[in-house]
């Protein structure tokens, strides 16, 4: 709105009309350049929040990963001593 009033103060007063519109086009580069400055803090908090999140994310599933790999790691060894006991049964019965 002041800019509005500025551009009719510049069309009806000559110089004083040029030195209005510098002026109303040197607030509105201002307020420009702070809301980009403030929307850019913005999205960066955003970033970082949505960067915490993702991080977070990304350890339960490394434990995860950790917790099913020993599992399988533990049902391995598991078929390994049931088949090498097996194994020996068969051993043992073939030899009597």
């Amino acid at each position: 709105m002041a800019e509005k009033i500025l551009v009719r103060v510049a069309r009806n007063f000559g110089y004083l009309g040029i030195i209005a519109g510098a002026y109303c086009g040197f607030l509105a580069r201002d307020e420009y350049n702070f809301s980009t400055f403030s929307r850019i803090h913005e999205l960066c908090d955003e970033y970082n929040q949505k960067q915490e999140l993702l991080d977070l994310e990304v350890k339960q599933i490394q434990k995860e990963l950790k917790r099913v790999a020993q599992e399988k790691e533990q049902a391995l060894k598991d078929m390994l001593k049931t088949t090498k006991k097996q194994l020996k049964d068969l051993e043992s019965k073939n030899k009597q």
